[in-house]
This record gives C-alpha cells, structure tokens and sequence, in this order.
C-alpha cells in the first residue's frame, strides 16, 4: 500500500518498520502503564525500550522473512525467568536477556 506514496523498495522497507515500531510500542503500553507506578519519564523510557525491540524484531522479520523467529524471541523476552533461576530481579533479567536475543536475532 505504500508503493503509490513512496517510491523507492529502501525507503517503503523503513517506513514500514517505523509504522510497526510505533504500533508495537502503542500496544504495550497499556501494560506498561497498568502494571508499573511510574513518572512521565518512566512511561516514556520504557515505551522508548518497546520501540526499540519493534525495531529489532521488524529488522529480524525482514531478515529472515518468516514470523516464528520473531515469535521465539518475543517469548524469550516475555518469559527467561521461567528457563533461568537468577539472584537478579525478574524484570532486570527479562529486560537483559531479551535485549541481547532482540539485538542478536537479526545479526
């Protein structure tokens, strides 16, 4: 749909992912505001680490061209307290490991 409006396969390619980076941010967001007595700035900080794994997760969909990976490293994030017992918090945990799945799935 975006082929009319935008000319080149590059730039219809980033403003996709931006689009779905927005909208994967703009759904957790909810959940980020009901489950966490945070300030504005936190609000916006942890939107801001949402949008990042949008982005990741978009770049590792493009890469590979199929949804399962995407999936599995969305899981991974959700849930490494449930594979790993650790000293360190449950968020902290979750919010390291699934940073490093989200940033090493595309490469």
């Amino acid at each position: 749909r975006l082929e009319r409006p935008i000319a080149t396969h590059a730039a219809r390619a980033v403003a996709t992912l931006l689009i779905c980076t927005v909208i994967f941010g703009l759904w957790h967001l909810p959940t980020i505001i009901l489950n966490r007595d945070l300030p504005m700035s936190g609000v916006l900080g942890a939107l801001g680490y949402m949008m990042f794994g949008g982005i990741m997760l978009g770049l590792l969909f493009m890469r590979t061209g199929r949804i399962s990976p995407v999936l599995a490293c969305h899981a991974l994030v959700n849930a490494p307290t449930l594979v790993v017992a650790s000293p360190v918090s449950g968020s902290a945990l979750a919010g390291a490991v699934g940073l490093m799945a989200i940033v090493a799935g595309p490469l």
